[in-house]
């Protein structure tokens, strides 16, 4: 098996440990290894079923998405939020005493959504598994249904479809600088400073064969007018194209970014286009201003 860099991996191919957000108390996870989801779809192909091959949240905070049949698999680490939530919902349902329910299906046709909870003991439990003919869950249902919530949303923010699929590759980690912006990838979220502003990338930033990316986040102003109660992160899109030498390999060394966001209180969007070269600094020209908004 290999992994993909750029998914979550850092230059030595090695995990890093989630962190925490300022403020935030760590938790570790306690008894339990491994929350597992796995979802069948009868009306597409494996590679296009989010989920099929399965996506696994460890105890020390990683996830890996696959393997595939032919060994392909993406790997990386959840946020400290991220993992806070898992943790907590994963310790409560760990804790219980284990005893399986079932009741009539109320699944979506053609859809089998299973949950399964590797224990440190090694022994593995049905947490929640939910198809048109029947809805078994572990013991406490509201707790079954809580880290069935959880790790489903990690499924569709991590498990990159087609999966597995020759034409994705993700965006090399590490940092990317040009004129204005400074860009630190990494496969669980991205960061990014502007000369007034910050922003996030959520997820792998992946390519399609001719390099091309699009992905979500939001940004937050820094300069110019001051809305009322401040400045919030506004919800961006993120595109470009990454270029150079081993493309396919995750090596691409140039990078051409564009953020389009609406800014607050504008009724039209706002898209700037940034050259980025892998390896380098950010250069910054400008001092950022603050023009305070008058009193109504």
């Amino acid at each position: 098996m290999f992994c993909l860099m750029g998914a979550g991996c850092n230059d030595n191919n090695e995990f890093i440990a989630p962190r925490n957000q300022p403020g935030q108390t760590p938790i570790t996870a306690s008894g339990w290894e491994q929350v597992s989801e796995s979802i069948r779809c009868e009306a597409v192909t494996p590679a296009s079923c989010q989920g099929f091959y399965g996506l696994a949240v460890k105890a020390d905070g990683s996830y890996q998405v696959g393997p595939s049949p032919d060994g392909q698999f993406l790997s990386g680490n959840l946020t400290g939020s991220e993992f806070t939530q898992f943790a907590t919902n994963a310790n409560a349902v760990a804790a219980q005493s284990h005893v399986a329910n079932c009741t009539q299906g109320s699944g979506i046709p053609g859809m089998d959504d299973k949950v399964t909870l590797k224990l440190s003991a090694a022994s593995t439990i049905n947490i929640y598994d939910k198809n048109i003919a029947s809805y078994c869950y572990d013991a406490n249902q509201a707790l079954a249904e809580k880290l069935q919530g959880d790790i489903h949303s990690l499924t569709q923010k991590y498990y990159i479809t087609p999966f597995p699929s020759a034409t994705i590759t993700p965006v090399r980690n590490g940092l990317w600088g040009g004129m204005e912006i400074e860009l630190k990838v990494s496969g669980s979220q991205s960061t990014y400073r502007l000369d007034c502003a910050h922003g996030v990338i959520d997820g792998p930033i992946v390519t399609d064969t001719d390099g091309n990316f699009m992905t979500t986040g939001s940004i937050t102003r820094e300069g110019g007018p001051v809305p009322q109660g401040g400045f919030h992160p506004q919800p961006a899109t993120y595109s470009g194209t990454v270029q150079g030498s081993n493309q396919g390999s995750n090596q691409g060394s140039k990078m051409m970014l564009t953020i389009t966001f609406t800014p607050e209180g504008s009724p039209s969007p706002s898209t700037t286009n940034f050259n980025l070269n892998y390896g380098e600094n950010g250069k910054f020209t400008q001092v950022c201003a603050l023009v305070q908004s008058p009193t109504p």
